[in-house]
């Protein structure tokens, strides 16, 4: 429960800092963190598999005429 009026008073350019200071406060406090991980790829996906992979949809392309 914050009282805004108390807290919002003086220049624009003061409110404006003490409502961002507080909106941060609050979002430090109740916005769960968590790292993004790079997809890992498969152990059995090396270069030659993606060379066919890649060979196969070029191939998928040209037959479907595309």
């Amino acid at each position: 429960m914050i009282d805004w009026k108390s807290v919002l008073t003086g220049s624009v350019d003061n409110c404006w800092t003490e409502f961002k200071k507080i909106l941060l406060e609050l979002r430090n406090m109740y916005v769960p963190v968590t790292k993004v991980k790079d997809k890992a790829k498969a152990p059995w996906i090396n270069y030659k598999a993606v060379k066919w992979v890649k060979k196969k949809h070029r191939v998928f392309r040209k037959y479907n005429g595309q």
